[in-house]
């Protein structure tokens, strides 16, 4: 599996118990109606995408969760994977929540149809009636609209999100 197939999730924040369960945080918010379709993550080493099947994970707080590989059964072997880069399949994503797939997006540079550099995506907020990108603009959070008909490009190689705003909605 390659990155460009895959979104990165979070990372291995330290080991959990002595068993060999992972304690991982994200960007995000899982739902355990997603990760109980997941067989397997990847876990980026020395460069390379590496699967890892799931024997268990469990929804812990807000951004973390546990998750037990198979292989890995100790407290010494988690010690090699601790700070690893997390992945998923987008194919695992896609059929998920709206949610996820627009928190993808977080640390994504955006830049207008002009190529000027507006800045980079910090957050994403849910209101009521949209989903809301948090842009460092300028050296300020600004809040633009996530829709669909703003964004004329999702560059994910190079993570870089080029949309096309209405006149004079940077200057609010």
């Amino acid at each position: 599996m390659q990155k460009k197939d895959c979104y990165q999730l979070g990372f291995i924040f330290k080991a959990y118990g002595v068993k060999g369960a992972l304690s991982c945080i994200t960007d995000f918010q899982l739902s355990e109606e997603i990760v109980k379709t997941w067989e397997s993550i990847f876990l980026e080493i020395e460069g390379i995408l590496v699967p890892f099947f799931i024997e268990q994970i469990d929804i812990k707080a807000k951004n973390s969760f546990i998750v037990k590989l198979e292989d890995i059964d100790d407290e010494t072997a988690t010690k090699e994977y601790l700070k690893l880069p997390i992945y998923i399949s987008k194919e695992k994503i896609s059929n998920a929540s709206k949610e996820i797939e627009i928190a993808m997006l977080i640390n994504y540079t955006m830049f207008d149809a002009d190529g000027e550099k507006i800045g980079k995506i910090t957050d994403v907020i849910e209101y009521p009636s949209q989903w809301m990108f948090c842009v460092n603009y300028k050296n300020k959070e600004i809040l633009i609209p996530a829709q669909e008909e703003f964004i004329e490009e999702i560059d994910e190689e190079n993570n870089k999100i080029i949309i096309s705003l209405p006149e004079g909605l940077l200057d609010l």
